[in-house]
């Protein structure tokens, strides 16, 4: 199994934001700009942690979003890796 792709929306410093994985994938950037809220995001939703005030995106003026949406495609699946995944796939 493989992580394909990543949409956050709404999650600390990120607003909407898609990222496409490779084989091999650098997240290169200066600080500040969401590469560990990704990351952050993305172990959020694996580990299907609750949330937390703190992880809603403020824009500039501090207005929160409405909420926090972390959706992840997988590609490569094994018929194991199916069976676990359950009814938390989506279009086979």
């Amino acid at each position: 199994m493989r992580l394909a792709s990543a949409h956050v929306q709404g999650y600390r410093c990120v607003r909407d934001e898609v990222i496409e994985f490779g084989d091999l994938t650098a997240l290169v950037g200066s600080g500040g700009v969401g590469k560990s809220a990704l990351l952050r995001a993305i172990d959020w939703c694996l580990n299907e942690l609750p949330p937390d005030e703190a992880d809603l995106h403020r824009d500039p003026e501090g207005h929160a979003a409405e909420a926090i949406v972390v959706t992840l495609t997988l590609d490569r699946l094994a018929t194991a890796d199916r069976d676990v995944l359950g009814d938390r796939k989506r279009g086979g």
